[in-house]
């Protein structure tokens, strides 16, 4: 992903929007399994969203991750802008993690029952750029198409020590009026060189 702040870098940005367009095609092409291709585009965003987490924070002067709710808020309100020329809107709350056999909430705000109480945070997008230009064809209804910002993000915040989960709860290509991830936070990690990034 390019850094979109206008102009040549909006240029980019379309490039790249055209370019990931021509991905997702060839996967479909190659595996003609819309679910392997939702996990190798989560992949590829994972391996980007690590590579975004460094150079947004080597920039980045006195920005600090110090919780989750930190975090997603700088992925909502900076890099996203940063980086996908659109901000996001973070909601925070929590939800359970599900019970053994059990089927995880698709919103933050509806709880699975059983298991563990987990920070869950709802990134709203009006605008979704990889989206822009595009119509799924038929037969690729399960496609996520935009997964690779689900890659992104957790690739990011694993970069910053916290594992997270991240799926679209709501997407404009699938019929919904906006677009929402849902992001849960499943572990905090240990490593001394990220505790930088969350000192004071």
């Amino acid at each position: 992903m390019a850094a979109a702040d206008g102009g040549t870098d909006t240029v980019s940005l379309d490039l790249f929007v055209m370019t990931y367009g021509a991905i997702v095609s060839q996967m479909m092409s190659s595996f003609e399994d819309p679910a392997r291709v939702n996990t190798e585009l989560a992949k590829l965003g994972d391996t980007i969203g690590s590579r975004i987490a460094d150079d947004f924070l080597s920039k980045a002067e006195g920005v600090r991750c110090r919780s989750f709710r930190e975090a997603m808020t700088v992925i909502a309100k900076n890099a996203f802008p940063t980086y996908l020329g659109v901000a996001a809107d973070p909601e925070f709350s929590f939800t359970r993690a599900p019970a053994a056999g059990g089927t995880a909430a698709t919103e933050c705000s509806a709880p699975a029952e059983g298991g563990r109480e987990l920070e869950c945070c709802t990134l709203t997008m009006e605008d979704n750029p990889l989206a822009r230009w595009v119509e799924l064809p038929e037969g690729a209804e399960d496609l996520r198409f935009s997964n690779l910002l689900c890659g992104v993000i957790q690739g990011a915040m694993a970069a910053i020590m916290y594992k997270v989960e991240a799926t679209f709860s709501e997407d404009t290509l699938r019929g919904d009026a906006r677009n929402r991830i849902k992001v849960v936070l499943s572990q905090v990690l240990k490593d001394t060189a990220a505790e930088e990034y969350r000192a004071e």
